[in-house]
This record gives structure tokens, sequence and C-alpha cells, in this order.
């Protein structure tokens, strides 16, 4: 059984896996394969930038630029 810390810690985590179980129940969309996909391949830029600025913080630097560029890189794609 979870400690009373362990459980507070992963609250959060719980909460989160209940809405996703009664909302894959109300909405079956949710839960297929070519959604999940579509999330996983709108997310994959987003995880890329923020792997960088991980490494950039940790070797003691800060550059809180990527958002900007990479906002700005959406748009000229827009645009062309």
């Amino acid at each position: 059984m979870l400690r009373r810390e362990e459980a507070i810690r992963y609250l959060p985590l719980m909460v989160f896996v209940v809405i996703v179980v009664i909302l894959g129940l109300v909405v079956p969309q949710l839960l297929s394969a070519r959604n999940i996909v579509n999330v996983l391949n709108q997310s994959a830029a987003l995880g890329l930038m923020a792997v960088g600025i991980t490494f950039t913080m940790v070797t003691g630097g800060i550059d809180l630029s990527g958002p900007s560029v990479m906002a700005l890189g959406g748009i000229l794609g827009a645009m062309v």
C-alpha cells in the first residue's frame, strides 16, 4: 500500500490516468492508434526543443530564445 507521502507525490499522475480512462470510455476515438500517433507527432518538435534547452541549462547557460525562434519558424513556414 502507498504511504501518504507517496500517494501525495503520485496524485497528479493518478488523477490524469483516471481522467484518461473516463474520457476513453466516453469518447472511444480518444484512445485510437491514429489519435495517439497524431498527438505524438504534434508534440515531437516541442519535445526536441525542451531537450535542447535542458542541455543548455544543465551546462550553466540560460537561453530563453528557443520558443521565440520556434514560433518565428512556424510563422515563416506558414507564409511559404
